[in-house]
């Protein structure tokens, strides 16, 4: 199986270099390395020639994080498309070997990577990637939905392969939602019968240490996809898992000695609790207050559809 990897960028020379030297050091070999690049003023493009990447550019009026993985997918050629994000870095040389294994063995048609935090990571970012990114494998197909609810379609584009044929016949990612086009697709691909594989053994090292302000963006933001996604999403629980995830926490805070972090562990749920909400309700709310509270305020511009999108 041949394989094309694909890599949105924007402004991304600090960490480009990074991502494809060890790429390009991998045990298997790509058949393509696709960069699409918005808009970036430094030397992303130029960072991605020096490694002979193809290069596709778009507008920050055409962005998308669906459009911009989709522009790369249709225009590769390999068999399996891998999704990766600038800012993440594969953990060995077995990374992309380890992810595309269960669709080269015929168990899955997408497979998400395991990821684990970087060395600055606070305590509470750290734990939060333990809590997501387990170091036990599975398969997940429709029937498990019930049981598992929206974890069963829990799905990242940070680092992720796709089989091809079932990518273009699912119709690619959504361009109409703000954020979580891969959760959505992960939806799409159990329902129609497909199978996703969280495979702990493809390994990439990503984390945030997001402020108060830019964890209110991201989840105003995701409260605003899950009520576009509502229709893809119904018979999938989504509520629940934010509560397991606070006490688990604050649980594991305690083990590893880190209780002085428990109040900030609060603190940013609480945060995230409003804005989610918020987020949810953004057709009630004015367009020029939506556009300070989203981390997306290109999103909003009458072309790309706002609160119609």
């Amino acid at each position: 199986m041949t394989l094309s990897v694909i890599v949105p960028t924007m402004e991304a020379e600090r960490c480009l270099q990074g991502l494809l030297t060890s790429l390009h050091d991998q045990q298997i070999s790509m058949d393509e390395i696709i960069i699409v690049d918005t808009s970036s003023v430094d030397k992303t493009v130029e960072v991605a020639e020096k490694f002979d990447c193809i290069v596709y550019t778009l507008k920050q009026s055409e962005f998308s994080h669906g459009s911009a993985r989709n522009l790369g997918a249709y225009k590769a050629k390999g068999d399996i498309l891998v999704f990766l994000t600038q800012d993440v870095l594969p953990a060995g040389k077995d990374f992309l070997t380890e992810l595309v294994r269960p669709i080269k063995l015929g168990l899955a048609s997408a497979v998400t990577a395991r990821q684990i935090p970087c060395l600055d990571a606070n305590p509470i970012e750290k734990l939060t990637r333990a809590y997501n990114y387990p170091d036990q494998s599975n398969l997940r197909t429709l029937q498990d939905v019930k049981e598992m609810g929206i974890k069963a379609v829990f799905f990242s584009n940070s680092g992720s392969a796709i089989q091809r044929e079932t990518f273009l016949s699912l119709g690619g990612f959504s361009e109409r939602v703000i954020v979580d086009e891969d959760l959505e697709f992960c939806a799409r691909l159990l329902k129609a019968g497909y199978s996703a594989a969280y495979q702990s053994h493809a390994v990439i090292y990503h984390s945030h240490n997001y402020n108060l302000k830019q964890l209110f963006k991201r989840y105003f933001d995701i409260g605003v996809f899950f009520k576009q996604a509502e229709e893809t999403l119904t018979g999938i629980k989504v509520y629940g898992e934010g509560k397991r995830y606070i006490v688990q926490l604050t649980k594991d805070l305690v083990k590893h000695k880190k209780i002085l972090w428990i109040p900030r562990l609060f603190l940013e749920s609480g945060v995230k609790i409003l804005a989610y909400q918020l987020g949810l309700k953004h057709q009630i709310i004015p367009n020029q207050i939506i556009r300070s509270f989203s981390g997306q305020p290109y999103f909003w511009e009458p072309h790309q559809g706002g609160k119609n999108g």
